[in-house]
């Protein structure tokens, strides 16, 4: 999900912010990650850190 998909993600990201809805995106992806307004990783099933925009 490189450049492609990272710009869709943004596009879907401005489109929920728009209408006030919240979009869930499980990622592996940091450049994926580093679009959200809020980021929680989890390691082992158990939440290791959270970063808020």
């Amino acid at each position: 999900m490189r450049s492609s998909g990272t710009d869709r993600i943004k596009r879907l990201r401005r489109l929920a912010h728009e209408e006030g809805r919240c979009v869930i995106v499980v990622t592996h992806d940091p450049e994926v990650a580093d679009t959200a307004d809020l980021v929680l990783r989890m390691k082992d099933g158990a939440l290791t850190a959270a970063r808020d925009e």
